[in-house]
C-alpha cells in the first residue's frame, strides 16, 4: 500500500497567516496551570485569513506577562475586570477585538502563528451636531 496525497509549498505546508494586525473572537477559554505551576488562562481565539475562512490561534495570558493582560482587558471591553485585579476564563469567552499576529520560530518545532500583542479598542465619542434649519432649502 502507497500513501497518496497532493504535493504541497512549505508556504501550503504550514498554512500561516501573514503578520499583521487581524480581528479575533474568543472561542474558548479554561483558567490553567503553567508549567512552573502559577495561574494563567489559557485562549482559544479565531481569527480570519484573506478568504474568510477561520483560522485559531491558542494565548495564554498569565501574571508574568502583564503588558499582555493589560493589552487583552483593553482590547476586549474588560477594563473593569482589570481594575479589580482578577478575572477568569469565563470572562474572556466571546469577548472580541484586535491583535498583533506574528510567526513565531523555535528550535525544534514547525513555525506557527502566535500574538504578539492586543490592540487597545478605540472609543468612538459621538458629539452631537444641532440642526440648523434656518437656512433656505433649495427644494
Amino acid at each position: 500500500m502507497s500513501l497518496s496525497f497532493q504535493p504541497m509549498s512549505e508556504e501550503e505546508v504550514l498554512n500561516l497567516l501573514k503578520p499583521g494586525i487581524y480581528k479575533f473572537e474568543v472561542r474558548g477559554a479554561e483558567d490553567a496551570v503553567s508549567k512552573a505551576g502559577n495561574p494563567m488562562i489559557k485562549l482559544s481565539l479565531v481569527t480570519w485569513d484573506e478568504k474568510g475562512r477561520e483560522r485559531y490561534v491558542t494565548d495564554y495570558l498569565m501574571a508574568a506577562m502583564m503588558y499582555k493582560i493589560k493589552h487583552f482587558c483593553d482590547a476586549t471591553g474588560l477594563d473593569d475586570k482589570y481594575l479589580s485585579g482578577s478575572f477568569n476564563a469565563q470572562d474572556c469567552i466571546g469577548k472580541t477585538g484586535q491583535f498583533k499576529l506574528r510567526i513565531e520560530e523555535s528550535d525544534g518545532y514547525a513555525p506557527k502563528n502566535s500574538v504578539q500583542d492586543y490592540i487597545k479598542a478605540l472609543k468612538v465619542v459621538k458629539e452631537e451636531v444641532p440642526f440648523d434649519d434656518s437656512e433656505d432649502l433649495p427644494f
